[in-house]
């Protein structure tokens, strides 16, 4: 098998701005991590992710021919995280349980959290589907969801990403997608 595709989701920057946006500090801290790669296609959802993905750009700029895509509501959407981020779910959030084990003990179903699951790596096919061949894709995303999509390709213990952590997807000439967690696995 060999990598035709690669995204880099990456989780959105720090939260400090009004009514939990990507404030002073969030946008210095883009600043920061930004790596200068060079992307095809630039890839967001709702709120922090495409706060996010503006102050990635004002940092590196953007490359002649990058592809910067209309929201992915598979990334996050006002009415999934609504439904997600439960009392049940800041509650774990406020105990120091991370993100995705909130999930599981916010008093969501099995079956409930399957079709996240589903519907996040649905957003990386799409993604991947909306790339050049050999593209290398930027998303900016949320956790939960990230985490959810490995969940869907079988992946299990995946952690929660920090602010601007990510995941690296490959999608194979066979169509299979491996995931590589940068923090405990080289990518190759």
């Amino acid at each position: 098998m060999k990598p035709v595709k690669k995204i880099r989701y990456v989780r959105h920057s720090i939260k400090d701005g009004a009514n939990n946006t990507i404030g002073p500090k969030g946008i210095a801290y883009v600043q920061e991590k930004a790596i200068g790669a060079k992307y095809t296609d630039i890839f967001y959802g709702i709120y922090r992710t495409v706060q996010t993905a503006l102050a990635y750009i004002c940092q590196v700029g953007c490359q002649p021919g990058v592809r910067v895509h209309t929201p992915v509501a598979e990334i996050g959407t006002e009415e999934l995280f609504a439904i997600m981020v439960n009392n049940g779910f800041k509650a774990a959030v406020n105990a120091g349980k991370t993100n995705i084990e909130a999930v599981y003990m916010a008093g969501h179903t099995g079956e409930q959290i399957t079709i996240w699951a589903n519907d996040a790596l649905t957003g990386v096919k799409k993604m991947f589907d909306a790339m050049p061949d050999n593209g290398f894709g930027l998303a900016l995303g949320h956790d939960p969801i990230i985490p959810l999509a490995t969940i869907a390709l079988g992946y299990e213990g995946i952690p929660s990403l920090k602010e601007m952590e990510y995941l690296d997807f490959f999608l194979q000439d066979d169509g299979s997608i491996e995931v590589h967690d940068p923090r405990t696995i080289p990518a190759p």
